[in-house]
């Protein structure tokens, strides 16, 4: 039995694919991630250490990703890790209750496996606090909830003015994560902080254990390059390696007299690596 069984984890399916890089979309579960084990290493033991944490940085810099693909499979040996969910599913006409709040216990509730999912009806109006109390979990799982709220920015910009239906959602988050028992991570674009302080001081520690990962450095990029391609027994000779990493961390720079100057920089974006990386893959001969 697989730790995610065990927890009654229910990832993503990712349908079988040749081609190593996942392109625009993020990796899941159960995929490779290169290029983030000295983030995922830190990010964790920050985790186990601190319990509730916020993981920001630059949109594009592959969050989703390294939490996905690398995080959660090492959480898993020590946490009943539920699927990330989301604050921004919109809800029916006729819903009176608190929409965020909704979307997030629908969310999670989603992680279980079919036979254990119950109807909307019966909790989309459960305080998050009671749906955590009575969310079904597999015998033998255990009892340390761990909880991932992705791209929660989405607290800030959907229903921008429902300011009340917002701080109700961190009162009732506020409350749940009083219970030492459970661990929480959210994910947020770190234009977003900012605005996020208005609630900070609703949640235990005030949100101050905090992660930043930036695009990827050169060494970093190379990797996130050669190796996908060593694992599906394929390489890159040093130039052709080299000559795509320079492309990929180009940028424009615009000098004193106001014209832009193409110039090597230090970081290169994950996901336009990854959206790359799969056009020369599927471009390449089959010998």
């Amino acid at each position: 039995m697989t730790p995610a069984t065990a927890q009654g984890y229910n990832p993503k399916i990712t349908s079988v694919d040749s081609n190593p890089y996942p392109g625009p979309r993020p990796f899941e579960s159960g995929e490779k991630i290169y290029g983030r084990e000295r983030e995922i290493a830190e990010l964790y033991y920050l985790l186990v250490a601190q319990r509730i944490v916020l993981l920001h940085s630059p949109s594009g810099a592959g969050k989703s990703s390294m939490v996905n693909a690398g995080l959660i499979p090492r959480l898993l040996q020590r946490f009943a890790v539920w699927r990330p969910t989301r604050v921004n599913t919109e809800p029916p006409a006729n819903f009176s209750g608190n929409r965020y709040i909704r979307s997030a216990i629908l969310g999670f509730e989603e992680g279980l496996p079919e036979d254990l999912r119950r109807p909307t009806s019966t909790i989309e109006n459960q305080t998050l606090k009671l749906f955590v109390e009575r969310r079904p979990k597999r015998p033998g799982a255990q009892d340390t909830p761990f909880l991932i709220f992705d791209q929660f920015e989405e607290i800030l910009t959907a229903d921008t003015l429902n300011l009340p239906a917002k701080r109700e959602f961190f009162d009732q988050l506020g409350d749940l994560l009083h219970n030492p028992k459970i661990w929480a991570l959210f994910i947020i674009r770190e234009d977003y902080l900012g605005p996020l302080e208005e609630y900070s001081a609703l949640i235990p520690t005030h949100l101050q254990h905090r992660f930043r990962v930036d695009r990827l450095g050169l060494d970093y990029a190379r990797d996130a390059i050669v190796k996908p391609a060593q694992a599906a027994h394929r390489d890159y000779s040093n130039m052709a390696a080299g000559r795509l990493l320079v492309d990929l961390a180009n940028t424009l720079v615009q000098d004193a007299a106001g014209n832009l100057q193409r110039q090597r920089g230090t970081h290169v974006e994950p996901v336009q690596l990854q959206v790359v990386c799969r056009g020369l893959w599927d471009r390449i001969r089959a010998d």
